[in-house]
């Protein structure tokens, strides 16, 4: 099936356009749905009909299941890293809903539901919290990451440097966003690194490497790379203001050179 992109409902309309309704093989059809999101098959057949939408706890569970069914939820797309990843823990059972709540000492269910529907963002002390059980559950995460083809992303392992108790309540600045990336960064390198070895390694033929050039395309390789290097050249000069005087210098050079 080619890539859907659009809003959870326009993604579920069209999965549920795709089941045989009038036939015998409708109801195992609709039993992946069903099972993930613990409804009846009443409810599916009432979001066919469009008598009910999906709200609440549901409809975050959809979201992640219509990404695993290889569909690009907008809604997804549009969470920070961390909630994108606590939300998959709860979509897929690894994690109680309930209990993730006490945990993260939200006021209460319908404020934690908020912060997953991308509504509203999570305090700072929350925030590393959550960050912390994503961390404790990073092995789950990568799996669950690379067996869902309608995400596009690798999973955000993060590895906080401060604990919640660490941290008083106040607003992120420039420079926690930053550091918030460059652990999100981390845990994409972490991921990326072993698996970018093995296939380059001998024992993939280069026809495969090939493929997977032709198949992620000029963006996601030759693109990519010269990104990364730029990345790599500004990580290098935050080290020390001394390294970010040479790599001004630098740049500044090959700017008159019209590099």
């Amino acid at each position: 099936m080619a890539v859907i992109e659009g809003k959870t409902l326009e993604c579920l309309k069209h999965y549920l356009s795709q089941l045989p309704w009038d036939t015998k093989m409708c109801v195992q059809a609709r039993r992946q749905i069903i099972d993930f999101l613990d409804v009846t098959p009443h409810t599916v057949r009432r979001w066919w009909t469009g008598d009910i939408v999906p709200v609440g706890l549901v409809l975050v569970k959809l979201r992640y299941f219509l990404e695993r069914e290889g569909y690009r939820v907008s809604e997804l797309n549009d969470l920070d890293a961390t909630t994108r990843a606590l939300g998959m823990l709860i979509a897929y059972g690894s994690i109680d809903f309930d209990a993730t709540v006490i945990q993260l000492k939200c006021p209460n269910a319908s404020e934690f539901l908020r912060v997953l529907h991308g509504a509203r963002r999570f305090t700072a002390a929350r925030d590393l919290a959550a960050e912390a059980i994503c961390v404790k559950n990073r092995d789950v995460l990568a799996k669950l990451f690379f067996t869902s083809p309608g995400n596009g992303h690798p999973a955000p392992v993060i590895t906080p440097v401060v604990t919640p108790a660490q941290v008083k309540e106040k607003a992120p600045g420039a420079g926690e966003e930053l550091i918030k990336y460059l652990r999100l960064f981390s845990g994409i390198l972490e991921l990326l690194h072993p698996r970018l070895n093995d296939f380059l390694s001998e024992e993939v033929s280069p026809e495969e490497r090939h493929e997977l050039r032709e198949r992620a395309g000029r963006e996601l390789v030759y693109d990519l790379a010269r990104r990364s290097k730029q990345v790599t050249e500004l990580m290098t000069a935050l080290c020390s203001e001394k390294a970010r005087e040479i790599s001004n210098t630098l740049a500044g050079a090959r700017k008159e050179r019209g590099e």
